[in-house]
């Protein structure tokens, strides 16, 4: 048997970056009125689209036309900071 690739399904897998996600919401919408644990619960496996419809009903407003760009550029600046792997997954031995 010939394997040309392996798919993962990286995050929950490898590194659970749903926390950061999640953290950069909070942190470009200050006026979100809830924990991290509850945007985790709210928002866990849902897309992106219906994130954000859901905010804007939340907080009575609609984001503005660029906010999915600061969006993904402060889940960038989260992942280069913060996110680990998952305990199970082994660090690179270098070899």
């Amino acid at each position: 048997m010939n394997i040309s690739c392996i798919i993962f399904d990286l995050d929950g897998t490898l590194v659970d970056s749903e926390g950061l996600c999640n953290q950069a919401f909070l942190d470009l919408l200050p006026e979100l009125d809830c924990s991290l644990d509850e945007m985790i619960t709210r928002y866990r496996g849902q897309k992106l689209a219906l994130i954000l419809a859901d905010i804007e009903k939340r907080i009575g407003r609609k984001l503005p036309a660029d906010f999915e760009k600061h969006y993904r550029a402060r889940i960038s600046e989260l992942f280069d900071t913060e996110l680990d792997p998952m305990p199970v997954v082994p660090e690179e031995s270098g070899k």
